[in-house]
Formats: C-alpha cells, structure tokens, sequence
C-alpha cells in the first residue's frame, strides 16, 4: 500500500534510497544555516518528503501546503508538522514573517504562468521573517526541459500515479 512507500516516492524520487534522498536534501539547503528549532515553510511540499527530510536532519519545525490535497493527507499522516491545502500564491492565512526560513524545491517548473511563479515567490518572501532565506530550487531534469510537459517516467514505474496528482 501507500503507507511502504517512501515519502520522497511522491516526489518523483521513488527511484532513490532514503540515504540519497537526504544526501539530495542535505545538498540543496544544508548551507543555508538552517538551526535547530527554526521554523520552516515549503511551497508545493507534495507529501512532506523534503520537509521530512529537513526535520530530520536539522531538528527544525515544518509547514507546507500544495494544491494535491490526496498529497497533503500523506502528509498530515507521515510527517510531524503542519500541512494544508492551497494555492501557494496565496499565503494570506500566514502571517507576515512566521517563518524562519521558507522553500520550493521542484515546484516552479509547473507553474504555468510566470507571474504566479513571481507571486509564490513574493509571497515566501513575505513569511520568512528578516534574516532568514528564500530557497527557489530545481535539479535539472532532461526530459522535462526537452518535453515542457510531465515526463513520462511520472506517469507510472518510479512516478507518482496520476491518482495523487490533484
């Protein structure tokens, strides 16, 4: 069932250990002076796999949302944090400066429009208290820059079933 999978599956990662999945986190974020008990916001967090991750690693608290509400159930289930439901470019419910530090690791490539892609970014921005960092990460993927579509590893095998998707 859904509950053996490994968080980072959701992710479109489900071809990775968990050692790599953190090793992948880890590379991303681990120098961004993450502290033990800050607060952290993920933009499009799927099932929490990346957050997940980062808790882990950093025994810092987590939040996210995404608009793939069967994701977000995964989520509340798995990880230790708080997960909801939205858009977003729409962070209004979050107050200004909440969080100490705020993400979207694999997220903007699927945002249609390039002013939303700038709304969710002004809008971490707009949470992440002074001092504190925005991350906008992406690894490169070849096939999604060569398709500009889902790749189709997404659809099946590794990927995440279409089913989860909204």
């Amino acid at each position: 069932g859904s509950e053996a999978r490994p968080l980072h599956f959701y992710s479109y990662y489900g071809g990775t250990t968990g050692h790599e999945w953190d090793l992948i986190v880890r590379s991303h974020v681990g120098g961004l002076g993450y502290v033990r008990g800050q607060r952290i916001f993920e933009a499009g967090c799927a099932a929490g796999a990346f957050l997940d991750s980062v808790a882990r690693q950093f025994n810092v608290h987590v939040a996210g949302v995404d608009f793939a509400s069967a994701l977000i159930r995964i989520a509340q289930k798995r990880v230790a944090g708080s997960f909801c439901t939205a858009d977003a470019g729409n962070l209004s419910f979050i107050p200004p400066h909440a969080f100490d530090h705020a993400l979207a690791f694999g997220v903007l490539t699927y945002v249609n429009d390039p002013s939303h892609a700038c709304t969710i970014a002004k809008e971490l921005l707009r949470i992440t208290a002074p001092g504190g960092t925005v991350f906008l990460g992406q690894l490169n993927d070849p096939e999604l820059a060569i398709s500009k579509t889902r790749p189709p590893k997404m659809e099946g095998g590794l990927g995440v079933p279409p089913h989860y998707w909204y």
